[in-house]
């Protein structure tokens, strides 16, 4: 009698498992792979990309600083128009200052600007405009309800425009001079709003006595500086 033998039993998972695993190496190696293409374009499109031009902002308009005022510094007095009152003129480099007086019971002080030959002052109850230049200033001037005009000469020491403030007997008194050139003089001595002739005015000293006390003026010519 002959021995008979179980039949060995084969497994068929062998090729299954072997189909698995080359399926997911594929896998991997298949995303591996889309991962290193997509970088690579990603780097591609980084390359690629052109920057913006650089923006510069507009450059602001030049501007031109104004010149400065030329020193001029010159004094003028003489007569308005018709000789009803007399008027001095001082400039010192784009200053100016005017007196206008009739020696009686008108006199206006004023403040304003020379520039370019140009002239404009103004005063309590005056305005005076006009030009000047190296010989003569000329204009008109509105003091009140009166109007004059003026065409005056350069001053030429002692003829000008003097001034004196002081304090006496407890009041403020503010003298105005006008030297013209024949030596007349025409001024008013203002004591807190009380008018009164100037008394005359020692030269070249620049000494007076005003309501009994001793005063000394400044010449205003814009040569010093003197009432700017």
């Amino acid at each position: 009698m002959v021995e008979r033998k179980p039949p060995v039993l084969r497994s068929n998972h062998g090729p299954v498992i072997t189909l698995l695993v080359g399926l997911a190496t594929a896998i991997v190696l298949f995303v591996l792979g889309a991962n290193a293409a997509t970088e690579e374009l990603d780097s591609r499109n980084a390359s690629a990309t052109v920057a913006p031009p650089a923006t510069t902002a507009p450059a602001p308009p030049a501007t031109t600083a104004p010149a400065p005022p030329a020193k001029i510094r010159v004094a003028y007095a003489g007569r308005v128009d018709g000789g009803a009152a007399t008027i001095a003129i001082a400039i010192r480099d784009g200053a100016a200052i005017a007196y206008l007086c009739d020696g009686r019971r008108v006199e206006e002080w004023m403040l304003g600007t020379a520039a370019d030959g140009k002239l404009s002052l103004s005063g309590d109850d005056a305005v005076l405009t006009g030009s000047y230049d190296k010989d003569s200033a000329a204009g008109t001037v509105t003091a009140g309800n009166k109007n004059w005009t003026l065409d005056i000469p350069v001053a030429k020491k002692p003829t000008g425009l003097y001034r004196s403030t002081a304090d006496i007997r407890n009041a403020r008194v503010v003298t105005g001079w006008i030297v013209l050139a024949n030596g007349e003089q025409v001024g008013i001595a203002n004591t807190e709003g009380r008018l009164a002739p100037a008394p005359r005015l020692r030269l070249p000293s620049g000494s007076a006595t005003v309501n009994g006390s001793r005063v000394t003026a400044d010449a205003i010519d814009g040569s010093t500086g003197a009432g700017f």
